[in-house]
């Protein structure tokens, strides 16, 4: 089996109740609060973004689709405050 993956290409998994697709700039807004209130995200990441400046540092760093992206799921079904209860209720079973 050969199997060829471009680094440069955007891939996208998405069906009706999830979205995975990389990191954008305007990712800020959704993930703010998770930048501000759960510090302890950041503990085994390279780059921290516990803060607003290292938020948009990170998003501006892996915003580059010729890098090694990170990635972001959605509940590509749910509106903005769905997709923030579900993230928290992720976050409080990692704690």
């Amino acid at each position: 089996m050969d199997f060829n993956f471009d680094s440069t290409e955007e891939y996208v998994l998405e069906d009706e109740r999830a979205l995975l697709r990389p990191l954008k700039e305007d990712d800020y807004g959704n993930l703010l609060a998770f930048a501000m209130n759960e510090p302890n995200l950041w503990k085994y990441s390279l780059l921290t973004a516990a803060s607003e400046d290292d938020l948009k540092s990170y998003l501006e760093l892996n915003s580059d689709p010729s890098d090694t992206q990170q990635a972001v799921v959605a509940d590509a079904a749910a509106d903005d405050q769905s997709l923030e209860d579900a993230l928290q209720q992720d976050v409080n079973k990692i704690k």
